[in-house]
């Protein structure tokens, strides 16, 4: 890949985002992504929110240069989308999806653990 153009769309396409969900995650302009995709934009600073978004490294986003993928667990895009979101909440709205998060794990443990109780009293009989 020879262009940041080339390599900004694979990237996008390989995380399965559209130009308006890249714009999103990023806080980059959708005509920006088009232009720079098109070949028109040869360079630009939001090389850093780009990679961020696309979970890529900056250097190889911008040069080619180095590995495309960062060497950082990968997250999916749903993770990657709610890892955004949760970076714009409130201290309080950040508490509160925590607490929620842990419910729910709480609540699935107990589904989990009565399924297992229930599977052993059935061989059990």
């Amino acid at each position: 890949m020879n262009t940041l153009g080339k390599r900004l769309k694979l990237a996008r396409k390989e995380k399965g985002l559209t130009q308006a969900e890249l714009q999103k995650m990023s806080g980059v302009s959708q005509q920006m992504i088009s232009l720079i995709e098109s070949e028109k934009v040869e360079s630009t600073t939001e090389v850093f929110n780009l990679s961020e978004a696309l979970d890529v490294n900056p250097k190889w986003l911008a040069t080619g240069n180095g590995e495309m993928k960062n060497q950082d667990t990968e997250l999916t895009r749903e993770e990657t989308l709610v890892l955004k979101l949760f970076r714009k909440m409130s201290s309080s709205q950040k508490n509160e999806t925590l607490r929620t998060f842990e419910n729910t794990e709480q609540e699935n443990e107990l589904i989990i653990k009565e399924y297992q109780e229930r599977t052993m009293n059935r061989r059990a009989a």
